[in-house]
């Protein structure tokens, strides 16, 4: 019967160790998403600086494509361009935003989904 009781008691002591190790878990990954949230806020804030700085027709032709989500085409036909044109302006604004970013020290010039890709400053 005694050892019956020593595995109980050992049971408990593990359940209690898991119990404490969860609750640690749980407070590090609380920190890691408060710091996430951070970082979140701070590059919103970044980007609206930086958009701020560009010119009037980098931050509309910006806007159409990013915010409303306007295709080429109806940008286009809203700005009385050709998709041409659209695609190059868009493409300009682009990387004026992205030097604005670099150059406040905010972001890499390396991004993972465009390897070998950055913007120059």
């Amino acid at each position: 019967m005694g050892s019956s009781t020593q595995r109980a008691a050992a049971s408990q002591q593990r359940s209690q160790k898991a119990t404490a190790h969860r609750g640690i878990e749980r407070f590090f990954l609380a920190l890691e998403v408060e710091s996430v949230i951070r970082q979140r806020a701070a590059d919103r804030d970044a980007v609206r600086t930086a958009l701020a700085a560009l010119p009037d027709d980098c931050r509309e032709i910006l806007a159409l494509r990013e915010s409303a989500g306007l295709s080429y085409d109806e940008i286009a036909a809203a700005l009385s361009l050709e998709v041409g044109t659209v695609k190059s302006r868009l493409n300009r604004a682009r990387k004026k935003l992205c030097i604005a970013l670099l150059k406040s020290g905010n972001f890499s010039d390396r991004f993972p989904s465009k390897q070998g890709k950055g913007c120059e400053a």
